[in-house]
């Protein structure tokens, strides 16, 4: 139960003073289970590579952009002393979902819930399936968790009575935007909590003006765009000018626009409600614990039984509001999104078992261990990624056998970040050594052999890895899984084999 600030700032300092060895238990479990299952090099998907590479040369990937993901990633590989880029790229992912992981535990702690109880449920989050398979790869979705588990508690704490922490809380809240911009999912609940604190604030001076100030900031971070459209290692999908209707379309979702709020009524009742409640029962079985949370945060009582009220309802708005754009999202990697949603139940569940224990932390506590334990053993051989290694070597030997004075096509959006992160990532620039989609361009390449103007291959998202200009004539054209030998032959092409599997050697039939 939230009690006054005096009797908070007192349970603060001995929670802080006693959690010490369970917040090392968190860090050093997920942190051996991460590394354990990490992806070691590139592969897996196509966006996982992009992620691995984009950072060190900041790059602008698809819609939104994710500068602030970017430049967070481009700090870590280039301080970080161990490793290859992309492991390092896919290490950062790791160090996000435990640095979530140990603000939940404080949240939970904040909360009332016991030392042995916070741990189950931190433990339970971070070996969650769908979080451990993004904590494993270079992608975007931990910083999300770790923003987003950030501002809950710095609210928290601000309607307990912690007044700075409001101040904290807006300037992490703006900040998020420059990661993921879902985060406006937070907003219905923020002002709601906001409400329920302190309604005066919207008219206070300094407020005001500080709010306004980091919402400013927050939107200048994707001046970011219009920054790196000029580096050197050029690489920009689907943003290609400085207009405000091309930014304004970008940040709206560019291409992926089509897919949100997708569905019916009627289909997000029988399709979309039932895949929801298997992404979120599978990654946190508790959910009856969350129910007990959102049923005892409704009992009317005492005015801080109140405060307990509103923060549920808080938590509980931010999970129906997630929750509801994620269902009505038609993407095939649609668990991902999920994973805020995974977090309010673990709140929830958290607000749930603090009523039943009212605060016990006994030695029997750690019976709450056998769900981790149970997740642990559940997700582990599913999870692990650590014996992916295949593409890194195919890739860097395509470009060893080819050397330069070429251009590769290649077949597939995959196979086309595998070759970028060898050519911009490691920044194996030879000298007029392009790369272009063969699907997209195929027929063009016909044209280049017979002397004809240089086709326009540089069209993003496919750019050529050769500073965004298109190739000179003469070079050397090669295929790498473009085709069987025979397809290729049909459309015109002289075919000869090369020293690697897949690659082809291409020259006019006639």
């Amino acid at each position: 139960m939230l009690k006054s600030p005096t009797e908070r700032e007192f349970d603060v300092s001995r929670i802080i003073s006693g959690s010490s060895l369970h917040i090392a238990s968190l860090v050093l479990i997920l942190g051996w289970t991460y590394t354990a299952t990490l992806l070691p090099g590139i592969g897996y998907m196509g966006d996982t590579v992009k992620f691995q590479y984009l950072g060190e040369i900041l790059g602008i990937p698809h819609p939104t952009g994710y500068p602030l993901y970017l430049v967070l990633n481009n700090l870590f590989v280039n301080v970080f002393p161990f490793g290859t880029l992309a492991y390092k790229a896919n290490l950062l992912s790791s160090v996000f979902a435990i640095a979530a992981c140990v603000v939940f535990f404080r949240l939970l702690l904040y909360l009332g819930l016991g030392r042995m109880g916070a741990l189950a449920l931190s433990l339970s989050l971070g070996l969650s399936y769908v979080l451990w398979t993004q904590a494993i790869v270079a992608e975007v979705y931990t910083l999300h968790l770790l923003l987003m588990t950030s501002v809950i508690y710095a609210l928290v704490r601000w309607h307990s009575g912690e007044e700075r922490m409001f101040y904290v809380a807006t300037g992490l809240y703006a900040l998020s935007f420059g990661n993921h911009l879902t985060s406006i999912t937070l907003l219905p609940a923020f002002v709601y909590i906001t409400l329920a604190t302190n309604p005066k604030v919207f008219i206070q001076p300094r407020k005001v003006f500080w709010v306004s100030g980091v919402v400013i900031l927050g939107a200048l971070q994707y001046s970011y765009l219009f920054w790196r459209l000029d580096n050197e290692f050029f690489y920009a999908e689907l943003f290609t000018g400085r207009s405000f209707d091309n930014l304004r379309d970008f940040l709206t979702g560019g291409n992926f626009k089509e897919s949100m709020f997708a569905y019916t009524g009627a289909q997000l009742w029988s399709e979309r409600l039932p895949l929801a409640l298997t992404i979120l029962t599978r990654s946190f079985p508790l959910i009856g614990l969350a129910a007990l949370g959102v049923a005892t945060g409704l009992v009317e009582g005492t005015k801080e039984r109140a405060k307990r009220g509103h923060v549920v309802a808080f938590v509980l708005i931010y999970f129906v509001s997630h929750t509801y754009y994620a269902m009505n999202y038609n993407i095939p990697d649609i668990a991902v999104y999920f994973i805020p949603s995974i977090m309010a139940l673990a709140v929830l569940a958290g607000l749930g078992l603090s009523e039943l224990l009212q605060g016990a932390d006994t030695p029997r506590m750690a019976l709450l261990l056998v769900v981790p334990l149970g997740l642990l053993f559940m997700n582990y051989r599913v999870v692990d990624l650590s014996h992916i290694t295949a593409p890194q070597g195919e890739a860097a030997a395509i470009i060893d056998t080819v050397q330069e004075d070429a251009i590769i096509s290649v077949s597939g959006y995959n196979r086309m970040q595998y070759m970028f992160y060898h050519t911009l990532g490691l920044k194996k620039q030879r000298d007029n050594l392009f790369v272009t989609n063969y699907g997209r361009n195929g027929a063009f390449l016909k044209s280049y052999l017979r002397g004809e103007a240089p086709p326009e291959i540089g069209e993003p998202p496919l750019l050529l890895a050769q500073e965004g200009k298109n190739p000179p004539s003469g070079l050397r054209v090669f295929c790498w899984a473009c085709a069987k030998v025979q397809a290729l032959q049909e459309h015109g092409f002289d075919v000869r084999m090369t020293g690697v599997a897949g690659l082809y050697r291409l020259e006019l039939a006639e």
